[in-house]
């Protein structure tokens, strides 16, 4: 009698180990085919230093191309915000034409800080990069704060198609507060891929409402204290000017000379400009 029963209960658990088996082979082939895989093997690439796992699952070039311009759109919204020494007369539209050379220039150091420190090589020793797209790049690190922004949790995932709107919760911690951040990721085969971030230019507004360190320096009158801060001058700046501003880059338009610097120091006296310099500048 007993004999039977335990035939039919082997039997039983034979079965059972193999449709878990089914199944779970079923659920890590579904599951490695959603956004959400993408974005815990985005982080474990990064926590790996696993550059090919990384690359598969985030477009670089899309990724940098987009936030290039979002730089922008938000460094143009800050001039038209604030009129003070903003007298330069070019459009928004000159402005992009000015800086489109530079794109290309920025994603790529961009991809070669991006990958390096994905690596696990140390980019703290470095040689600074001496020119407009590495000034620029240093503005994003300190406009986004990445130092004090950290991934909380893959929130939501709204697909159509090939295509998937994705949020992803962080939190700054010098703010203590969360931010929802709505990723664009495309399908690929096995898997998704990051394209785009939507709202990144929403996320550098509330840093800046909220007193980023790059943000806290912006309500001093024209030159201000603002490392990698963007600057246009019609005028060569005056000597103290020269010796804490970086100018890599002088470009012709229809009718002047513009002049395109950085910030690179914070202790000259905003008072020590001159005021033919104050009143040429339209920083961005």
């Amino acid at each position: 009698m007993d004999y039977p029963i335990k035939k039919i209960l082997l039997a039983m658990l034979g079965v059972s180990l193999l449709i878990a088996a089914a199944t779970a082979g079923w659920y890590i082939k579904i599951y490695r085919a959603t956004p959400s895989y993408a974005v815990r093997a985005i982080l474990e690439s990064a926590q790996n230093h696993d550059l090919h796992a990384f690359l598969q699952h985030v477009d670089l070039d899309s990724l940098l191309s987009g936030i290039y311009d979002d730089l922008i759109q938000v460094s143009l919204e800050e001039a038209r915000e604030r009129p003070e020494g903003n007298n330069l007369d070019f459009s928004e539209d000159v402005a992009r034409d000015i800086l489109a050379p530079v794109k290309p220039q920025f994603i790529e150091e961009s991809k070669k800080r991006i990958l390096t420190q994905i690596a696990g090589a140390e980019i703290t020793g470095a040689q600074p990069i001496d020119n407009m797209a590495g000034h620029m790049i240093d503005h994003l690190i300190s406009q986004t704060d990445i130092q004090n922004t950290a991934f909380v949790r893959f929130q939501d995932a709204r697909r159509s198609g090939n295509t998937a709107d994705v949020i992803i919760l962080i939190k700054n911690s010098r703010l203590d507060e969360e931010f929802p951040l709505h990723v664009k990721m495309i399908k690929i085969p096995g898997t998704w891929k990051v394209t785009e971030i939507d709202n990144i230019q929403d996320y550098i507004r509330l840093l800046d409402s909220s007193g980023t360190p790059d943000s806290q320096t912006l309500q001093k009158p024209a030159l201000h204290n603002s490392p990698g801060k963007i600057f246009f001058l019609q005028n060569r700046p005056d000597r103290c000017s020269l010796n804490h501003l970086h100018w890599s880059e002088r470009f012709y338009t229809k009718n002047q000379t513009v002049f395109i610097g950085f910030i690179h120091e914070s202790n000259c006296p905003v008072n020590s400009f001159s005021k033919k310099s104050i009143d040429s500048n339209r920083f961005l």
